[in-house]
């Protein structure tokens, strides 16, 4: 399996009714150094990498087994934030787009050189077309903000038409 962070690996999770019946102690190894003993455990990945997965069952009477899963590949979602573009209609570059692998919320906003707001987008797959309000906006240099998750980037975007 391969999840990108810190997308949450809901496979990486077991229910214990499904590996013994009865009274059973168990033990989730998640390949991380963190173990838990929870009835039903689960954990999020917070580092890339690749990584085995096991849970630990004993029964009353001694039996025991042990369950892995994986390998689980996490990598580190990929940005990419270019700087100029030029909506000019000739489908090359017509769109500032941020390109975001990522599954973390994502705010993208963009404001002219006297700090007027141009475009706000949530949305990772739609970018800015050059456009205000119906109306073009000029060429020339534009700030943007971009928030993902909980890091926040910053920069210049040069339009030309």
């Amino acid at each position: 399996m391969v999840a990108t962070l810190p997308e949450r690996l809901r496979d990486v999770a077991f229910d214990g009714d499904q590996i013994s019946e009865g009274n059973a102690l168990g033990a989730g190894n998640f390949g991380t150094g963190i173990t838990s003993s929870l009835e039903n455990p689960s954990h999020n990945f917070t580092a890339p990498g690749t990584y085995f997965v096991s849970l630990m069952v004993q029964n009353e009477h001694g039996c025991s087994g042990t369950v892995t899963h994986g390998p689980y590949i996490v990598m580190m979602p990929e940005l990419f934030i270019p700087n100029v573009f030029s909506p000019n209609g000739d489908g090359v570059n017509d769109f500032f787009q941020i390109q975001y692998t990522g599954n973390q919320p994502f705010t993208l906003s963009i404001f002219d050189r006297w700090g007027v707001k141009q475009h706000v987008s949530n949305n990772k797959v739609t970018g800015w077309d050059g456009m205000n309000n119906d109306a073009e906006s000029p060429e020339g240099v534009y700030y943007f903000t971009l928030k993902i998750g909980e890091r926040d980037y910053n920069g210049n975007l040069t339009l030309v038409r």
